[in-house]
């Protein structure tokens, strides 16, 4: 099967031709590069070629990338976009990935950024291409629910997977979207509400001396005892045993 082809739309040449060149140098075998500088080459090559994937700016002459982004949505729903722009505004990233968008990267980011989000876009395509389920048929959830699920679960999984992926995933969520909206509404990252959690947990279990540290460590999502105590002290200044017996033997 032909790799999906990727199409750079940047009106500085400068920036969309090195990108080119980063993107070549990968190994994307079969995939196609394809760049334009404006809206109207962009809208010729879409028709004319395979695009699957298109990197896209927001701040362009004639349309912006927000516009043109409405576009291809209407006209060519299985591309994959990815918004690189030096916009960090929130209202952006809402905008960009409420619509569709398969990731938003600022442009000082790094390379490594540019290229992991192009990579996750084209699996993403080579993944649906093989389903037979027509493409984004997931009922949509607000902000607002979509994060009172996530702290639920996370509430009550302290010992699974909770990595980003994972989680953003159950919400039907761009990774980097969830992210920002997370750090955004709850004013603090998505890892630290993490830590946070399992501090509180594992200290509020450290408090009942029938519990062992070892299952306690399982308990907050710790594979060895030796991996929690380190996190623990490093979040508390005191290792957990030390927080147990000090907690103890306050006690009447």
């Amino acid at each position: 099967m032909h790799m999906a082809d990727i199409l750079v739309i940047d009106d500085e040449p400068l920036i969309a031709d090195d990108l080119c060149e980063l993107i070549r140098e990968q190994d994307y075998s079969g995939s196609a590069i394809y760049k334009v500088y404006n809206y109207i080459d962009a809208l010729q090559i879409l028709n004319e070629k395979n695009i699957r994937v298109v990197l896209l700016d927001i701040n362009m002459p004639g349309k912006t990338g927000l516009e043109l982004q409405q576009i291809i949505n209407e006209k060519w729903p299985f591309c994959k976009i990815i918004f690189l722009t030096g916009y960090s505004k929130f209202e952006y990233i809402q905008q960009a990935l409420h619509n569709r968008a398969s990731d938003y990267i600022l442009k000082n980011e790094g390379d490594e950024k540019i290229l992991q989000a192009i990579s996750r876009a084209l699996n993403e395509q080579a993944a649906e291409d093989n389903r037979d389920l027509p493409l984004h048929q997931v009922d949509p959830i607000t902000d607002h629910d979509a994060l009172n699920q996530i702290m639920e679960h996370i509430d009550l999984h302290l010992n699974s997977d909770l990595s980003l992926v994972n989680l953003s995933g159950m919400v039907h969520m761009n990774p980097s979207y969830f992210s920002r909206l997370f750090h955004e509404k709850m004013e603090q990252t998505f890892s630290s509400y993490i830590a946070e959690k399992k501090i509180e947990m594992a200290s509020a279990f450290l408090l009942d001396e029938s519990i062992a540290i070892k299952d306690i460590a399982s308990m907050v999502g710790f594979w060895s005892p030796a991996s929690f105590s380190k996190f623990f002290k490093k979040k508390l200044s005191i290792s957990p045993r030390k927080f147990r017996e000090s907690h103890l033997s306050k006690e009447p």
